[in-house]
């Protein structure tokens, strides 16, 4: 999400299921001072799709982390 004026970061936890589906995100530091810019990277982040971690032949759900610096 692009932005002239930020200045900081914004970082974002997601928990991502066995299909490589976003299920769920959390705010874990903004810097910006911008609420509204942190929603719009964590809509952003939920609409990813991520290729399933597989172990010995099972899909496993995992955590991504996402960094955003302005």
């Amino acid at each position: 999400v692009p932005s002239l004026t930020a200045k900081g970061d914004i970082y974002i936890g997601a928990d991502v299921n066995t299909d490589g589906e976003v299920v769920s995100t959390r705010l874990i530091t903004n810097t910006t001072g911008s609420d509204t810019l942190a929603a719009q990277n964590a809509e952003a982040l939920k609409r990813a799709r991520f290729y399933p971690i597989v172990k010995r032949g099972t899909r496993h759900p995992f955590k991504y982390y996402h960094r955003v610096t302005y």
